[in-house]
C-alpha cells in the first residue's frame, strides 16, 4: 500500500485504478488516501473487490452505477469525460460455462454509449502478442473496431 501512496503523491493522477486488489469493505479505512475518493467494485461471489479506484472528487465527481453489474467494472464521470476501469480475472467464479469475457464486453458496449470523451483502463488478461487470433483476441479487436477505440497498452506490462 505504501507504493500506491507514493505513486499517487508523486504523479497526482485524477484517477488511479488497481486490479487484483483483493480489498474488503473492512479494509476501507486502512487503504484510504487523503484527498481521494475510494470506489470499490463489488463482488457477490468473492466477498472482496478485485478492482478499486481512487479519484479526485473535485475532478471526477460521479460514479455511474450499472444495475446488477458492479462486480468487474467501475464507471466514473465528470462533465466532459467518462473513465471506465475493468478487470477480467483468469478464473471463472460463476457457473461453469459462463463467458466472463463476453459478459465484460456486453458491459463495455453499454458504457461506450456516450457523447463524452471515453477512456477505458483495464486488465482483460489477454496477451495481445500471443492471443491475437484466439476467440478472446478477436472479441477484443471487434470491440475496438465497433466503438472506435484505440488500444495503447499493447505490451507486457506486469509490475
Amino acid at each position: 500500500m505504501d507504493e500506491v501512496r507514493i505513486a499517487i503523491e508523486k504523479h497526482n493522477p485524477d484517477v488511479f485504478f488497481i486490479s487484483e486488489a483483493e480489498a474488503t469493505p473492512q479494509q476501507e479505512s486502512l487503504i484510504a488516501i487523503k484527498n481521494y475518493q475510494l470506489d470499490m467494485a463489488g463482488s457477490i461471489t468473492l466477498g472482496k473487490s478485485r478492482l478499486i479506484a481512487y479519484r479526485k472528487q473535485s475532478v471526477v465527481n460521479r460514479r455511474i452505477q450499472l444495475e446488477g453489474h458492479d462486480e468487474n467494472i467501475i464507471v466514473l464521470e465528470n462533465n466532459k469525460s467518462r473513465i471506465v476501469g475493468l478487470y477480467r480475472g483468469f478464473k471463472n467464479y460463476r457457473q461453469p460455462g459462463f463467458d466472463a469475457l463476453g459478459y465484460l464486453f456486453e458491459l463495455l458496449e453499454e458504457v461506450c454509449k456516450t457523447t463524452k470523451d471515453l477512456t477505458i483502463i483495464g486488465d482483460f488478461n489477454i496477451d495481445p502478442t500471443r492471443d491475437q487470433l484466439t476467440p478472446q483476441g478477436c472479441k477484443l479487436d471487434l470491440l475496438q473496431i465497433s466503438n472506435g477505440l484505440f488500444q495503447f497498452g499493447k505490451f507486457y506490462n506486469k509490475v
